[in-house]
């Protein structure tokens, strides 16, 4: 005889939940702790999973503080980055006459640099917008230090500028893909336990 009792697969059941949850939320702009923990507990969740739970995602929340820069300072703040850095770059080329390879590297790498940290912060869209701003800073700067107009440094920003976007899309794409997979295989922590 077969079990006439209606199932469902985990899946579907995590998706029920988390609508029905969004439907509930939708009535207030929080919930107390204190109910979110009870109805943790009525889902079956272990209290030692829901109190690693609540510390991740306090831990992930950080603090405000004082009111974020805009997005177009940003940009300004990365395009006068940029120019002081071609400046920079610029003189020196003009004064040791062969350093462009060695400054074109150096200029490269600080926006590098500068997309990894911004895109491990996971700002994709303030990592694009600073690029932006820093290599357009960046030929400006060149040509004021040199003291001359050139084509070079124009053409040198723009490649730079394609290949440093498309290294911080592919880098946010590999991050989102790593996350995905633990999520779905989290590793073990030390004490043998997932969670």
């Amino acid at each position: 005889m077969s079990d006439a009792t209606p199932r469902m697969s985990r899946e579907s059941f995590e998706l029920l939940i988390e609508r029905a949850v969004a439907l509930d939320a939708a009535k207030s702009d929080a919930v107390p702790v204190a109910q979110a923990e009870a109805i943790a507990m009525e889902l079956g969740i272990s209290e030692s999973a829901w109190t690693v739970a609540l510390a991740e995602r306090a831990a992930s929340v950080t603090p405000a503080r004082g009111r974020p820069a805009s997005r177009v300072a940003r940009f300004f703040m990365a395009g006068g980055l940029g120019l002081a850095a071609g400046a920079l770059a610029g003189a020196a080329s003009a004064a040791l006459n062969s350093a462009d390879v060695g400054v074109a590297a150096a200029l490269v790498a600080a926006a590098v640099g500068w997309i990894i940290q911004r895109t491990v912060a996971r700002t994709e869209s303030a990592t694009q917008r600073e690029l932006a701003g820093w290599w357009i800073g960046v030929p400006v700067g060149i040509m004021l230090g040199m003291h001359q107009w050139l084509g070079d440094p124009v053409w040198f920003a723009a490649f730079s500028w394609a290949g440093c976007a498309a290294f911080a899309t592919l880098l946010r794409t590999a991050m989102r893909r790593r996350d995905a997979t633990n999520t779905k295989h989290p590793q073990p922590s030390i004490g043998g336990s997932i969670y």
